[in-house]
């Protein structure tokens, strides 16, 4: 009886301590999304009108994004005039996830600093940039995120430099 406790409790011991192990090993990207990543899209941005109301309002050409993904994790890159900051790539999804096709396979966080284009008068934004690797192009899009609320501002198709 005592031999049986003993043995259950080190099984229950052992299987936690696998358990804990694993879900806090801190993620990595995957090489194959780490490295240089760039192309030309059209941007929406949120400005404000004379009557300080939210108006969206479209650059009038393509621009250029280039995004630095590095192997720890943390995101750098231009999209238009704007830098990136504070940015960083985690995993957005399970296998469960991605078996019914929910969300993204991995999501890039953080801010834009300064303006996009000239007609942009928000010098500081956070965003979101859900993406996926298909056949070698991320593949996602980039939100301006305020509280809740989520604005897209561009479809994107990244190749690797």
């Amino acid at each position: 009886m005592i031999k049986t406790r003993i043995v259950a409790n080190s099984v229950i011991t052992i299987g936690f301590m696998l358990f804990i192990s694993g879900c806090c090993q801190k993620w990595m990207p995957p090489k194959e999304i780490v490295g240089k990543w760039s192309g030309n899209h059209i941007v929406t941005v949120r400005t404000k009108d004379n009557d300080n109301h939210f108006v969206f309002t479209k650059a009038p050409d393509s621009l250029k994004f280039v995004i630095e993904i590095e192997a720890n994790g943390i995101v750098s890159g231009k999209i238009g005039n704007a830098a990136m900051t504070a940015c960083k790539i985690d995993k957005n999804r399970s296998e469960i996830g991605k078996t019914l096709n929910l969300a993204t396979d991995f999501v890039i966080t953080g801010n834009l600093s300064g303006i996009i284009f000239a007609e942009d008068d928000l010098p500081s934004k956070h965003i979101s940039i859900p993406i996926n690797l298909n056949n070698n192009i991320l593949d996602g899009s980039l939100f301006q995120k305020e509280g809740l609320s989520m604005y897209p501002m561009s479809d994107i198709h990244l190749r690797k430099d």
